[in-house]
């Protein structure tokens, strides 16, 4: 109930609002010990705040998240906590890790490939060389992403 308020608080742009949802989220997902419950609420929360421009806070909760999806090894989750991971490294300028976290979602795409998930890796991998200066890469980039949402869209 409560991911669904913050999933819901995150849709209408209510960053703040999605934040106390989701660290109670965590905090119930962990009375309860549910590992998939308490990594869904700390991909969720990374992004809140991201969305809301409190990277130090992003940065923690991406990083728990990649902490408990290494022994997790869901590759839904994987993948979800690498893209994360990747957006918050990008804005805070750390290109080196964001790549590496690219590199992450690309191997587990071999195995769990889903167009969803190729759509959020180009629109990483965009704004990737968008912070770089790499504009007409991100471009391509942006071309490719509207390109994989319309076929998306239309199946």
């Amino acid at each position: 109930m409560l991911n669904n308020l913050g999933l819901v608080t995150h849709e209408i742009k209510d960053f703040k609002g999605s934040i106390i949802h989701y660290k109670q989220t965590v905090t119930e997902a962990k009375k309860i010990g549910f590992p998939a419950g308490i990594l869904a609420a700390y991909i969720n929360l990374s992004s809140s705040y991201l969305d809301n421009k409190q990277m130090p806070e992003a940065s923690k909760s991406a990083d728990s998240a990649l902490t408990i999806v290494q022994t997790y090894r869901d590759p839904l989750f994987l993948i979800n906590a690498y893209l994360i991971r990747g957006m918050v490294s990008t804005e805070q300028k750390d290109f080196q890790t964001a790549e590496r976290c690219i590199d992450s979602v690309q191997f587990f795409l071999q195995s769990y490939n889903d167009p969803n998930f190729q759509k959020e890796l180009i629109a990483l991998q965009s704004k990737l060389a968008s912070a770089q200066g790499n504009f007409k890469l991100a471009y391509e980039l942006e071309r490719q992403y509207s390109s994989l949402s319309d076929s998306i869209r239309e199946v």
